[in-house]
């Protein structure tokens, strides 16, 4: 159902449809499982440390070796989360729900709350940078948002179906959708002043070299 990666490439973390969760040591292979009710979301950390676990409308963020929780900062929900991403350095973590919003928390109990979606928001994903967090919604769109200033920073649209999975590339310039309508959508992020955004590009039919 959902595969997060971690950013050196040594461990993944698997979400399957029964709502299992499992940590994968890649070399040497290995791996540990976590009992969870109805996971709709998962995110690791790039060192491996840590793991993110949404299910209903509530939170976790797990130590992976051990499985020993941590401090409950991620609050619960009022509507089901559908979506879940930890920042780079685990200090912050974000959720989207079915009402279309997108939650922001930082470790030290700071909340902002996000409602640019129209529908229910299908995906959430941090830049490897850190700087920003992208949605995914049923509404055709996609919104970009500055994780340190906790705005709203572009809204992005091309797809004619809602998007159902959202990914940054690893260079943090660039983020990939998939959308219901078959088409995958490459995106360019917000550039800073002085600096020109890369373009979007759309993928209707077949597949193509997109640097990234």
């Amino acid at each position: 159902k959902q595969i997060s990666v971690a950013g050196d490439g040594t461990c993944c973390a698997s979400l399957a449809e029964d709502s299992e969760v499992k940590v994968w040591h890649i070399l040497p292979t290995q791996h540990g499982e976590l009992e969870e009710p109805a996971v709709s979301g998962l995110s690791l950390t790039r060192d491996n440390r840590l793991v993110a676990i949404a299910s209903g409308t509530g939170a976790r963020i797990l130590q992976v070796s051990g499985e020993r929780m941590l401090a409950s900062w991620v609050p619960d929900t009022a509507v089901p989360i559908s979506g879940m991403a930890i920042s780079p350095d685990g200090k912050a973590a974000a959720s989207c729900a079915k009402d279309g919003s997108v939650l922001l928390y930082r470790r030290e109990g700071t909340e902002v709350k996000f409602t640019n979606h129209t529908a229910a928001c299908n995906s959430v994903d941090f830049s490897p940078d850190g700087t920003y967090i992208v949605s995914a919604s049923a509404d055709r769109t996609l919104q970009v948002y500055n994780a340190h200033s906790g705005t709203a920073t572009r809204s992005y649209e091309g797809h004619r179906d809602q998007v159902l999975f959202v990914a940054f590339s690893s260079s943090s310039k660039r983020f990939a959708s998939c959308s219901l309508d078959r088409s995958i959508g490459v995106w360019g992020c917000p550039a800073p002043k002085g600096s020109k955004r890369l373009p979007d590009i759309m993928i209707k039919e077949g597949v193509k070299d997109v640097p990234l």
